[in-house]
């Protein structure tokens, strides 16, 4: 899928990992989204995301934290750790990603064949990298589990449904992905989809400023007027906060 991003998406490491799994990961950007890429500083994984009696890190707890580090004139950001991860209901992730947020995370614990007490394969864990970045980061874009056995967006529950997954988009979960890197954060639509993430998190002051900016670029987008509207509501305590959608 030849594409142009319209903006660069961020990597940014979680704990110690190494730069050639930095690099890595932004090769991968690079060559599957057209998009340039931005290393930022690696972080400390935050002691309150981890879960002493599973010894894993939340990785709901994580993408809220990739969603503070986000640059304001990057596209998505994408974070990599090397500890092992879980969400609530699971036993453990391979990658874990909001839909509608602009953060995906991924794990390269179990990515690699000496997490399963067997000998290094250089090429196995090179392809299931790319497939778990790939499926996350589509994700972001609005691409939900896809049941078509030609896509990388299809379920993943184990490591050998990763290990199964196509390494490409089928045409549907293409076109969002397409649609979704053709949106630049300072477009007015990028400006929206941004002010109701901040929504989301109950940054109300954040989400009206930015809702703001959207609808000074499309005065006539009753989208914008109207998440504008809640966002000034929810600013005076008026109005509850939204469900978030995750994937």
């Amino acid at each position: 899928m030849r594409i142009s991003a319209a903006a660069p998406i961020a990597v940014l490491p979680f704990g110690d990992v190494s730069p050639v799994e930095v690099e890595r990961a932004e090769r991968i950007i690079g060559a599957r989204f057209a998009a340039a890429t931005v290393a930022l500083e690696p972080v400390a994984l935050p002691p309150f995301a981890f879960a002493a009696d599973r010894r894993q890190f939340d990785a709901d707890v994580l993408l809220d934290e990739l969603f503070a580090r986000l640059p304001e004139r990057c596209l998505r950001v994408v974070g990599v750790t090397e500890h092992d991860l879980y969400v609530s209901g699971r036993t453990f992730v391979f990658g874990y990603a909001h839909l509608t947020d602009g953060m995906a995370i991924y794990s390269l614990a179990r990515l690699r064949e000496q997490f399963y007490a067997r000998a290094p394969d250089a090429a196995v864990e090179a392809a299931r990298v790319e497939r778990a970045l790939v499926h996350e980061v589509g994700h972001t874009f609005g691409a939900p589990h896809c049941e078509a056995r030609a896509c990388v967006m299809g379920v993943v529950t184990q490591l050998d449904s990763l290990d199964a997954l196509a390494p490409d988009y089928c045409r549907p979960c293409a076109g969002r992905v397409r649609h979704g890197l053709e949106i630049a954060p300072w477009s007015a639509q990028g400006r929206w989809e941004r002010g109701m993430a901040l929504f989301r998190r109950r940054e109300f002051a954040r989400a009206v400023a930015e809702l703001e900016r959207a609808v000074r670029c499309a005065p006539l987008d009753a989208r914008f007027r109207h998440g504008l509207q809640l966002a000034r509501l929810a600013a005076a305590g008026a109005a509850p906060q939204p469900a978030r959608s995750t994937g």
